[in-house]
This record gives structure tokens, sequence and C-alpha cells, in this order.
């Protein structure tokens, strides 16, 4: 199963390029996923949420970075962190 670790850290997304760029960005994320690890249950309707338009309260954003979160070790996670996609280091 691929995990993100520490080495992993970084911007995934920048959001200079705009908040839609940095949810199709998430939803290549979500794609890679569910082609490494067939046994994901992961739903394509969430995948194809994020290439639309944002819903009111961004649930499909918020379940992206669930879902994503759930694949890294302990001392890392995803985030949108002034409007960029980064993994971040859990700070002690």
């Amino acid at each position: 199963m691929p995990r993100y670790t520490k080495t992993d850290v970084g911007c995934y997304a920048d959001g200079a390029h705009g908040h839609e760029y940095c949810r199709n960005r998430l939803a290549s994320l979500l794609q890679a996923a569910k082609d490494a690890l067939p046994s994901l249950a992961l739903s394509t309707d969430l995948i194809a949420s994020l290439q639309g338009d944002m819903s009111d309260d961004a649930s499909e954003e918020y379940g992206a970075l669930a879902i994503l979160n759930g694949l890294c070790d302990h001392d890392v996670y995803f985030d949108f962190v002034n409007g960029d996609l980064l993994l971040v280091e859990v700070k002690a």
C-alpha cells in the first residue's frame, strides 16, 4: 500500500493557479490512489465532484483529504494552507 511519508512533504497544488486547479489536482491524487489500490473503497463520484463546481460546504474536498490522510504515516497530513494543497509534517 503506498504511503505518504516525511520524504513526500511539500506542495502538491499551488493555489496561485486557482482553486479549480487545486481541486483537479486533488482529484488526480485520488485517482492515482484508486489505480494503485484497487481494494481502496473510493467512489468515482467523489473524483468527478472535485472536477466540477464546488459544493456550498466543500464537503467533497474534506472527503478527499480524509481519504488521502488515511494513506499518510502518522507524522504527515494533507491540508489546504493559504490556498495551496500541501503535505505537511505534524509538529510536536
